[in-house]
C-alpha cells in the first residue's frame, strides 16, 4: 500500500533497501546505524533541553531534521539501567574466565607437595612439622644452634613455609 511507514530492525539498514522502499513510494522507520557524530550528540545530553516523552520510562528525544530524514535521537533511563545491569553480567562473566585463567597460568603442579631434608635420618612420621615429640622443627637446641650460627635472630630451625637466612635454602 504506497504511503505505508515500513519498520525494520538495524540488520536491513542498508541504502540499496532504503532507496527501493522510497522509490515505491513508502516510509521507513528503522534503527539507525551509529556513527561518531551520534556520539556527539549523545555526549551533549541534557534532560533540561531535551524533552521528556515519557516520564515512566525516563525517555527523552530530540528531533533532528536533514533534507532526507529525520533522526530521532533518545535516552532512556530504564533502557541506560537495563544496559548497566547487563554490563555487569557480562564483566562478572568475564572476571570469572580470566580468574580461571589466571589460576591455571599460576598453576605450578606442586600444590599441596613440599620436600623436607635432614642430616639425621628419621622416620618421615617423626620429620613432619608438627609430629613426634620433639621435631628438629620445634627443638629449642636447634633453633638456638641456628641463631649462632649466625648471629640473627630472624634464623631458626627451617620449615617447609620459612625464607631461606644464612645461605641455607628453602623448600621449593
Amino acid at each position: 500500500m504506497e504511503g505505508s511507514l515500513l519498520v525494520f530492525d538495524k540488520s536491513a539498514n542498508a541504502d540499496v533497501n532504503l532507496v527501493a522502499i522510497e522509490e515505491d513510494g513508502h516510509d521507513h522507520l528503522t534503527s539507525k546505524k551509529l556513527n561518531k557524530c551520534d556520539d556527539k550528540v549523545f555526549q551533549a545530553f541534557d534532560p533540561r533541553r531535551w524533552p521528556l516523552i515519557d516520564a515512566d520510562e525516563g525517555t527523552y528525544a530530540l528531533v533532528h531534521k536533514f533534507p532526507s530524514r529525520i533522526n530521532y535521537y533518545s535516552f532512556s533511563s530504564k533502557l541506560k539501567e537495563d544496559h548497566e545491569a547487563s554490563l555487569r553480567r557480562l564483566t562478572e562473566r568475564k572476571l570469572e574466565e580470566a580468574l580461571r585463567f589466571l589460576v591455571e597460568e599460576l598453576r605450578t603442579g606442586r600444590e599441596g607437595y613440599f620436600c623436607l631434608t635432614s642430616s639425621r635420618d628419621v622416620h618421615p612420621a617423626e620429620a613432619l612439622p608438627g609430629t613426634g615429640p620433639r621435631t628438629p622443627w620445634r627443638s629449642s637446641s636447634t633453633r638456638s644452634r641456628a641463631k649462632s650460627r649466625c648471629g640473627r635472630s630472624e634464623c631458626g630451625p627451617r620449615t617447609p613455609f620459612s625464607a631461606s637466612c644464612c645461605g641455607a635454602s628453602s623448600l621449593s
